[in-house]
This record gives C-alpha cells, sequence and structure tokens, in this order.
C-alpha cells in the first residue's frame, strides 16, 4: 500500500506560528490547480503499490471551491481509483466549514476531516491569529457530524503564551464533548522566520517555561487516557481503530507520493520534494522543480529509529536485526545504556520510549544514532 499526499500552500492569512511553506491568499490560483494535475500525471510511478489513503494537507485545503476540489479529485481516480481508497482525509478550517461545503465534501468522497481548532479559548485564537472563534470551531464539528461525517480529527495546541494548566484542561474537557474519535495535540513551538519568534524575542509574548509545558504535555496524556484516548504517536491521540491511516504510512515508512510545491514524497529508497516557491513550482519545467536524494543505509536505519520512537511501537528488534544487521550490535549496546537510565523499555521484542524517554525523545533518538 501507499498514500497519496496534496498540498495547498494557500492561506486566508498567516497564523503567527507557522513555518510551513504557505501564501496568503483569498482563493486558489487556478493556474496552481494546472499545475499539480500536471505533475500527478507526470509522477504517478513514483510510487508501484496501491494508493489506499489521501491526505488534503496546507497551507489551507478549505481555500479550494468545490468545483476545483472536483477536478482534483476526478484526475486523481483517473490514476489512483478513489474507490480503492481507504481514508480521504481533508484538512480545513472551522470558519470555512459551512453546512453547504461540507455537504459538498461529503459528495465527493472526502471520508476524514481533519479540522484546525488550536484552542477553545477566545483569547488565545486571536494571539495566534487564527480567524474563527469557540463557538465556530464546535458548531463546524457538530455541523459536520451531523451531516454524517464519523471520522473527524482536531488539531490542538498547549504551552500557548502564558497558559496554565487549567487553561490547557478547559481546552481539552472541551473537546472532549464534540463527536470526534482522534486529537493531535501539539507543543507551540518558537521557529525561526515567524510571527511568533519575533515576538517572542522582542518580549511582546512569553512562552511556558519546559518544566511548565512538560506538565502540560503529560497532563494530556492522562487527561486523554482517562477518557478512553490511545495516545499511539507523540503527538497524535485516538479511539480505538480510529488512528490516521495516512499519517501512519509516514511513522511506518510506507512509499508515498506527494505533490505540490514543497511537497515531499518517499519509496522506500528515494526522497523527492518540490520547490517551496509557489512562482517556480508553476512556471519552471517539472524536471526543474524537484531534487531527488538517494537514502544511504545508515539514513535508513537512522530514519527507522526516529520515526519507530515516535509511536506507541516503537522500534523492533528483529527490523533492525533483518533490515539493518550492521548496525545491530552498537545498537543494542547504545539502547542497554538508555534503558539502564530508563529512558527505554523492553515491551516484548520493541523497545519504546518510557515516561522520562519522552520528555527527552530528540535527545534519546539521537542517543541511538
Amino acid at each position: 500500500m501507499a498514500g497519496l499526499y496534496v498540498h495547498i500552500p494557500f492561506c486566508k492569512s498567516r497564523c503567527i506560528y507557522c513555518d510551513f511553506y504557505s501564501t496568503a491568499s483569498k482563493s486558489v490560483n487556478e493556474t496552481y490547480i494546472l499545475r499539480l494535475i500536471e505533475e500527478l500525471h507526470y509522477r504517478q510511478s513514483f510510487v508501484k503499490d496501491k494508493v489506499t489513503t489521501l491526505y488534503f494537507g496546507g497551507g489551507t485545503p478549505s481555500i479550494l471551491t468545490l468545483v476545483q476540489l472536483e477536478k482534483i479529485l476526478t484526475e486523481i481516480d483517473k490514476i489512483f481509483p478513489l474507490s480503492g481508497m481507504e481514508e480521504v482525509t481533508f484538512e480545513a478550517n472551522p470558519d470555512d466549514l459551512s453546512v453547504e461545503y461540507l455537504r459538498g465534501l461529503k459528495e465527493l468522497g472526502i471520508n476524514r476531516l481533519s479540522v484546525g481548532i488550536q484552542s477553545f479559548d477566545d483569547n488565545y485564537l486571536t494571539i495566534l491569529g487564527r480567524r474563527h472563534n469557540s463557538q465556530q470551531a464546535q458548531n463546524a464539528v457538530l455541523q459536520a457530524h451531523n451531516i454524517g461525517f464519523r471520522n473527524i480529527t482536531i488539531d490542538l495546541m498547549f504551552a500557548l503564551p502564558q497558559m496554565t494548566l487549567a487553561q490547557w484542561e478547559t481546552t481539552l474537557a472541551k473537546s472532549l464533548l464534540l463527536p470526534i474519535n482522534h486529537i493531535s495535540a501539539y507543543l507551540l513551538s518558537q521557529e525561526p522566520n515567524t510571527a511568533l519568534n519575533t515576538m517572542v524575542t522582542k518580549g511582546l509574548l512569553t512562552l511556558p517555561n519546559e518544566d511548565n509545558a512538560l506538565t502540560q504535555f503529560d497532563f494530556t496524556d492522562a487527561f486523554l487516557r482517562e477518557n478512553g484516548f490511545i495516545h499511539y504517536e507523540t503527538s497524535s491521540y485516538c479511539l480505538k481503530d480510529c488512528y490516521s491511516k495516512h499519517n501512519s504510512n509516514y511513522w511506518k515508512r510506507i512509499p508515498y507520493l506527494g505533490i505540490g510545491a514543497s511537497a515531499h514524497s518517499f519509496n522506500g529508497l528515494e526522497r523527492q520534494w518540490n520547490v517551496s516557491n509557489l512562482k517556480d513550482y508553476i512556471s519552471k519545467p517539472l524536471t526543474d522543480t524537484l531534487q531527488t536524494e538517494i537514502l544511504t543505509s545508515e539514513q535508513q536505519y537512522e530514519e527507522y529509529i526516529m520515526l519507530s520512537l515516535r509511536t506507541i511501537e516503537g522500534i523492533n528488534l528483529s527490523t533492525i536485526q533483518n533490515e539493518f544487521p550492521q548496525f545491530y550490535d552498537t545498537f543494542l549496546q547504545k539502547a542497554n545504556a538508555q534503558m539502564s537510565q530508563g529512558l527505554l523499555q523492553l515491551i516484548d521484542n520493541n523497545l519504546v520510549a518510557s515516561h522520562q524517554g519522552q520528555h527527552l525523545l530528540n535527545q534519546l533518538i539521537v542517543s541511538l544514532f
């Protein structure tokens, strides 16, 4: 199996924390749609396996009109039949999800909605530069459910400027009143070249310190577990059997084709990525918009460790021994050292990050390279 990712790099406005490639626009450039379709046909052979998941990400895919989305889906169906898709995810902002738009999405075959809410606190939504308010966010999810969507995930953020644990608990509690089965909870990070970074540097905003951020992370894990959610990946929580199939492809190194400006692709041995420039992506020959990297065995090994430790399954020792035998002995030595420090634990034949290891995940990953 394989996945298909479609990047829509347009946003009506830019959030202060965003470091993904996007451009502010009130509509999607029709020329971009035509180039997406051209690239889809040009690169269809990059993945050899049957495509079973489709993901529209951004940017803001819900900036697409239903006509534009139908045009893209029609072309996808010619190459990767939509009838064979187990999961078709569409990222959306709450303020875009009118009843008419939701009905159109469902009729076009979208079966999983990813709603970018971030917070149920109107003050924080304003600070982050979001266009919706808390009530709009709740209404959007309820309307989607009433129309028939049964696979809904929401994005939330913790460790927001001066956020207290009580404020974060309120947002989590409100989320559980909604008909959702998946939550992505992200730590707000201060990335270079973002408005947030500038505001923090100038002292206009203050982020919680590391201890407070870890407290909120731990509370998220405990609170959602108590309410039936499985913490199956660092930032991802789901009810039973409601994990994101497409995103799980990334963590399991399953091939995927990404089309659109800045989109990445992976076929097991090779990575490709598109230029992160809208003008170049549209105007240059497709042969000139892509960069390619052939992964060495060491890079594949390190990626396996990095991705696997983010998940509930962890690192499978048999996989290391069979796929990367040249690193096996050294890996065991390094893993034993981290187990002795309590950062790794052995469950069956898998090495999984302990609670303490999750706190130091990046450090733990690097220590195993």
